[in-house]
């Protein structure tokens, strides 16, 4: 990589400005829509998401792994922190904590290596696409049996959920903008916070005359460069693997996964489309998310309700009784259920237990 002019940090979205919630217990609020169910997805949903035989993504403390070798050695700056981030995990940390640390560094170098890491989880994440995730599917299933509305927030950055979406609602399920996923006509919404593998900004670098996909990775770090300026406007792409759009160059549009807090890379409307479905007052299904995202967590507790006895279940196959602590602290409940221990996914949504959870969110929305 070319030294840049000036040693400026990674130029990631500027924080948006929050929408202030209503004091809890405060007065009513008439709500545009209503959400019966709100579905919190973590790591641990898509890796155990896809059909039986088919590679699954990464959990989040796998991303920097040994098995991806071939992927990291594209990305010499993510390459030559792979084993200090592994070392340091080593000692007991997490790699939110480690990432987050190496962020904020104060040194020039560390944070030209850190700006790599999304292009890097763009094109690790990326691939997992058209896989034909039938957990997702099963997890559809039974909202669309029960007519419920649902909200999905997630802090993946895969496109696996998406593509359930579009097969399991049709023409409603259609993901063609990004306005699309938070549409009031439908019963569903999609809030991604921090980022997708097919979203992008654009740089001031044009492209060159060059096939612009994965198999140029190189090419591709010869234009763009730390400390690159980029629009602040989030595009959909039509490809996960696209490293260009509209004639120019784009940076991924993807948040680094850290335990601090970071900027949402969602439209503001998202956000404020999560806050206003967390007021309505919803049934709340977590699944494979550990409850460590400083900004998801700061959203559950600025708009949770005063108090709530609405259905609340963590699926969690290591200490659900932990997450879900977490998550009722969180959201000001007084109670929840979690599966019995080592219950997955995959088995929670094929058993009874996933089905009466499901009835339960029916009765409570009557």
């Amino acid at each position: 990589l070319h030294r840049p002019a000036s040693p400026r940090a990674p130029r990631l979205p500027r924080r948006r400005v929050r929408e202030r919630a209503p004091p809890r217990g405060g007065c009513c609020v008439m709500l545009p829509y209503m959400t019966d169910l709100l579905v919190i997805l973590g790591a641990g949903a898509s890796h155990d998401a896809l059909r039986a035989g088919i590679e699954p993504p990464p959990l989040t403390n796998y991303l920097f792994d040994a098995t991806y070798d071939d992927t990291q050695r594209s990305f010499p700056g993510v390459d030559g922190l792979r084993d200090a981030i592994l070392s340091r995990m080593g000692q007991g940390r997490t790699l939110e904590q480690v990432l987050g640390e190496l962020a904020a560094s104060g040194a020039h170098d560390i944070r030209r290596q850190v700006f790599e890491v999304p292009i890097y989880l763009k094109v690790l994440l990326g691939k997992y696409a058209r896989t034909r995730p039938g957990t997702y599917d099963t997890l559809i299933t039974l909202i669309q049996e029960r007519d419920l509305s649902v909200t999905f927030t997630t802090t993946n950055y895969d496109t696996l959920l998406d593509e359930a979406i579009q097969r399991k609602y049709g023409p409603n399920g259609a993901i063609t903008s990004l306005s699309d996923y938070n549409r009031i006509d439908r019963r569903w919404r999609y809030i991604k916070l921090h980022g997708s593998v097919n979203w992008g900004y654009q740089t001031q670098i044009q492209e060159p005359q060059i096939p612009v996909n994965h198999s140029w990775i190189g090419e591709y770090f010869k234009q763009i460069r730390y400390g690159v300026t980029y629009d602040d406007k989030v595009e959909l792409l039509d490809d996960n693997g696209l490293l260009a759009t509209n004639g120019k160059l784009i940076y991924p549009a993807l948040s680094i996964p850290t335990d601090r807090k970071t900027d949402y890379v969602c439209p503001e409307d998202h956000v404020a489309a999560l806050r206003t479905a967390i007021r309505a007052d919803p049934s709340v299904l977590v699944i494979g998310h550990q409850g460590r995202d400083a900004d998801l967590i700061d959203i559950l507790k600025e708009a949770a309700p005063a108090a709530s006895e609405k259905p609340f279940h963590v699926v969690d196959p290591g200490d659900g009784m932990e997450v879900a602590s977490r998550f009722s602290e969180a959201l000001n409940r007084r109670g929840f259920t979690v599966p019995q221990k080592n219950i997955g996914f995959r088995q929670f949504v094929e058993s009874t237990e996933g089905a009466r959870f499901f009835d339960s969110v029916l009765g409570a929305s009557r």
